[in-house]
């Protein structure tokens, strides 16, 4: 009876997914937005990146820079295999949002780094911490100003990247907004 109980402890937990969506799971873990020209590309053995992983919450430009610059140091046999080699590295330091992100980019969608390096840059490098913005003007305070109204009101300074597309805004007299606002409410203000 004793032998019993420390087997039972022991045994893995039952899993509530069936068969086939275990087998469903496993196949979109599997499928790459890498093309088949990129993927299948022998890489020998490169040395270790010592980069931070990007997951949404830092600077994308100063990031990818910083990954060009890590991955210029390696030595490469032909331009495919850069170029298979810097996708694939660039996917490994990929966490969080930024890897679902990328997880989520349709199969066989990127064919050489460039396309991999503008969809990076198009997803993540919207507005950065204390850029000034303008914000779309809520329907009630536009309603009466006629066709002289503004649909836009502002500058707000970027006060806080809450995550990548979601921001905080601050005032001209530094008062924090508790509102959240999304990269497509906003417009970057030139002067």
């Amino acid at each position: 009876m004793e032998n019993r109980a420390k087997t039972d402890r022991h045994a893995p937990p039952q899993c509530s997914f069936s068969d086939q969506e275990i087998f469903e799971i496993i196949a979109d873990i599997r499928r790459t937005p890498l093309t088949s020209r990129l993927s299948e590309v022998p890489l020998k053995k490169r040395a270790s990146l010592h980069l931070n992983f990007y997951d949404g919450r830092e600077d994308p430009k100063q990031w990818i820079t910083s990954f060009m610059t890590a991955m210029r140091r390696q030595k490469y046999t032909s331009p495919e295999e850069q170029s298979a080699h810097f996708c694939q590295a660039l996917a490994e330091h990929l966490r969080g949002d930024a890897l679902t992100w990328f997880s989520n980019l349709c199969a066989d969608s990127i064919d050489s780094f460039d396309d991999l390096a503008a969809a990076f840059l198009k997803q993540h490098l919207r507005f950065a911490l204390d850029d000034l913005v303008f914000c779309k003007t809520d329907d009630d305070t536009i309603y009466g100003l006629g066709k002289f109204g503004s649909d836009w009101e502002g500058p707000f300074r970027i006060a806080k990247v809450v995550k990548p597309g979601v921001y905080q805004l601050e005032d001209n007299l530094g008062i924090t907004s508790d509102r959240l606002w999304s990269s497509s409410d906003l417009r970057k203000f030139h002067d």
